[in-house]
């Protein structure tokens, strides 16, 4: 069992280790029926050891160093009469709400999750996305931000041991504002959602150690998971596709951005404190508040930019000055080395992991249903599209605006560069010209952003039509155009006309600079054949 120089945790104690009399009284034994007792790795919080008792094992844990400081064990019984029985977490034979002891069943035949597994990994957060879809509940939160600073409280008056900790402290803090202004859906949060904590077998998965649970967004077990394994950026992106199955929004993805900048900084001062008792946990202290610095730093640099979210393609015209190729074939259609014009743009975007593809069709709109089928894109039928310029086609879209990349459908992509998949502000990917064009010419600044815009001109930005629209700028867009298409009835203007021409006051355009051998749009049959000898014939 054990000796009377050493308790059942391995350290050395004068008498024998009072944890027999409490395994005894929990488990009806006698102490000579506890043996194979074996000290475990102590954890972060806690100690363990494993004993066995006829052909049963269990595991006892003792609270560590300073732990009834950091744990409210009335909290963690709590968390435990909402999840035993619910195939969430170990078997729980014994849990002494007072001094935190626990004595749980020992699961055979598994391993923790290894967070550079991946077969580990998509399993276990998998199960985690399960759990928080129960959207259990307690009566207690968990408030990160007050947890850093009681934790900074528990440290003594010494300076702490980063020189930049409250400019870095002062920078999360800051980052309140945005989470508080997310949609989040508080419900019971593991907090320690860490690979430690997961164990698997080969019929399931548990999640132990509930000591830090209670409500919060469930998104903070993204971040803890991320930041104890210490991912890179890399990784933890992948750890965010994989949870939200790679749709997660932007403003969800900024938030856990957020979260892994507050937790970072919260178990740095949790590592501080116990550096104060004794525990050394070597560079993961160091390491934790690496992330408060850089996830601080990379939320600030990606909420000014915009990933792009949807794509609208306006493919409704008639193409009139490819005719005849168009009496009966709708330009987007066209063949350029036997590929569909359409075809090539849906497939840079779908690479580009631009997958929410809107077709604004129109004319010959019958001859695009196929693409619904072969790439998952949505047609949008304009009925107006022989009535109306082409501001009845993103009209007919605006639903759909959102971050937005908008594309006329006869464009032939020839370097998939030019599809960019974040921005930083709305504007039209542009090529500049010395020389006289009857095209929209733009006049920018030294930050390229659009001071004016005239119909024809030289020495300037020509507007091509591959465009960028923030959210903010979508919403404004489906306003003016409700202004102008319906309230106006101005329905033989450009859509681009609306944040150029119309209402340039309502927007910050900035162009996309880019190279005249990025793409082509073709206004003839002269340049088409130009590009593609298979419509010589047409010249003829």
């Amino acid at each position: 069992m054990t000796d009377n120089n050493h308790d059942l945790t391995g350290k050395p104690v004068t008498a024998q280790s009072k944890y027999i009399d409490i395994i005894c009284e929990a488990l009806q034994l006698t102490p000579e029926q506890i043996h194979d007792v074996r000290p475990l790795a102590s954890g972060m919080t806690n100690h363990s050891f494993l004993f066995s008792c006829g052909e049963e094992q269990y595991i006892f844990r003792t609270p560590g160093e300073g732990t009834n400081k950091l744990i409210n064990r009335q909290n963690e019984y709590r968390v435990y009469q909402q999840i035993i029985g619910k195939g969430i977490c170990d078997d729980i034979v014994y849990f002494d709400a007072d001094a935190g002891y626990k004595i749980t069943k020992f699961i055979p035949h598994s391993h923790n999750c290894n967070p550079f597994d991946e077969s580990d990994v998509t399993q276990c957060i998998a199960f985690l996305k399960q759990f928080h879809q129960r959207k259990l509940s307690v009566a207690h939160y968990f408030d990160i931000f007050k947890m850093i600073g009681y934790y900074e409280s528990l440290m003594d008056t010494s300076p702490p041991r980063f020189v930049d900790y409250q400019t870095t402290k002062q920078r999360v803090f800051s980052l309140a504002n945005y989470i508080d202004a997310q949609p989040k859906d508080i419900c019971l949060t593991h907090i320690d959602a860490v690979p430690d904590n997961f164990i698997i077998t080969d019929e399931r998965i548990y999640l132990i150690d509930w000591e830090y649970a209670a409500m919060q967004d469930p998104h903070v077990d993204i971040a803890m998971f991320a930041i104890y394994s210490l991912y890179d950026r890399a990784q933890i992106e992948k750890l965010i596709d994989l949870y939200f199955d790679g749709n997660c929004p932007k403003n969800t993805r900024l938030k856990i951005y957020c979260y892994i900048a507050m937790c970072g900084l919260l178990w740095s001062n949790w590592c501080e404190y116990k550096a104060k008792l004794g525990i050394d946990f070597g560079d993961y202290a160091e390491r934790q508040y690496q992330y408060a610095k850089e996830y601080y730093q990379i939320f600030m640099q990606e909420r000014s930019k915009h990933r792009v979210e949807s794509a609208i393609i306006v493919a409704a015209g008639k193409g009139e000055r490819m005719r005849p190729i168009t009496d009966s074939l709708p330009k987007p259609l066209i063949k350029i080395f036997g590929k569909p014009i359409i075809e090539n743009t849906i497939e840079i975007l779908l690479e580009k992991g631009i997958k929410n593809i809107y077709i604004v069709v129109g004319y010959l709109a019958e001859q695009f249903s196929y693409l619904a089928e072969k790439y998952g894109v949505q047609l949008i039928l304009n009925r107006d599209y022989d009535k109306s310029n082409n501001i009845s086609s993103l009209y007919c879209a605006k639903e759909f605006l959102k971050n937005s990349i908008i594309l006329d459908a006869d464009i032939w992509i020839t370097d998939p560069d030019v599809i960019l998949t974040e921005f930083k502000h709305s504007g039209y990917t542009s090529i500049w010209t010395s020389q006289h064009s009857e095209e929209w010419i733009q006049t920018v600044d030294e930050q390229d952003r659009l001071l004016s815009c005239s119909r024809g001109g030289t020495n300037g930005w020509i507007l091509n039509s591959i465009s960028y629209w923030s959210d903010e700028d979508c919403q404004q867009l489906r306003a003016d155009m409700e202004a102008e298409y319906i309230e106006n009835h101005n329905t033989q203007i450009y859509w681009d006309d609306i944040p150029v021409f119309c209402y340039p006051e309502h927007y910050r355009l900035q162009i996309k600079r880019a190279l005249p051998s990025m793409f082509i749009e073709f206004d003839s049959i002269k340049e088409l054949a130009a590009f593609d000898s298979t419509y010589q014939q047409y010249l003829k």
